[in-house]
């Protein structure tokens, strides 16, 4: 059995900063560390560096020397799922010149389709055509530009029904992919520049009935909008 204690230049109450899940639509948000000296000697904090266009921070000296808190600041635009970035101080001390602060973010696909994915009966007697309803996260829906697929195979068009985007695949009578395929959504948002769908095979099912997660079947009169 071996003990040991590990040596910090810094103390903190927070370890990670993780601003968790951030609405799209949200302004900046903020989270405030609080950092105390550790077993290297009296700090001297500075903000070196944030790794990120989103990312700000701002220190303040609670007791000279001893105590500091730190300001994290998030800001948009926002990036894509999730965020990982750090912000770097200087402590002042020569055995421990610089510390990294981990900062963690997640949001909301900026789109996804409703269901993720088109899937296709393994046995088609006739052309069918799937669809998939894009739900744009944040506001301000940006504009399909182009689809197409990976499989010549498939013809793509896009519709708009009820003041909803729609993307229609028709697939062909006896389907036979040779390899994975996707749908290519191309969009003028600068958030999703292409958003890639995947076409997949659904064993068992006849036209219309799409597995959920948990493999349980789900009718409807061509394709459930099931949540992945």
């Amino acid at each position: 059995m071996l003990k040991g204690r590990v040596l910090a230049a810094i103390q903190s109450d927070i370890q990670l900063v993780n601003f968790d899940l951030i609405p799209r639509e949200a302004e900046s948000r903020t989270k405030t560390l609080k950092l105390s000296r550790g077993d290297a000697g009296p700090l001297a904090l500075k903000v070196v560096s944030a790794t990120a266009p989103q990312l700000a921070a701002a220190l303040r000296e609670v007791e000279p020397g001893e105590s500091y808190e730190l300001d994290v600041t998030m800001s948009p635009p926002w990036p894509g799922q999730s965020f990982r970035g750090e912000v770097v101080l200087s402590t002042g001390l020569p055995d421990a010149p610089t510390e990294t602060i981990p900062v963690m973010a997640r949001f909301n696909p900026r789109l996804q389709t409703m269901p993720p994915r088109f899937a296709v009966p393994l046995a088609l007697a006739s052309d069918t055509e799937l669809r998939a309803r894009l739900t744009w996260d944040g506001g301000n829906p940006g504009k399909v530009v182009r689809v197409s697929a990976t499989d010549p195979s498939l013809r793509v068009r896009v519709e708009e029904e009820n003041g909803e985007t729609v993307v229609i695949v028709t697939v062909p009578a006896n389907y036979d992919p040779r390899g994975a395929a996707f749908v290519n959504i191309e969009t003028d948002d600068p958030g999703v520049a292409l958003l890639r769908v995947p076409v997949v095979r659904v064993a068992g099912q006849p036209p219309g009935v799409v597995p959920d997660r948990a493999g349980a079947r789900s009718a409807g009169p061509e394709t459930v909008y099931t949540k992945d």
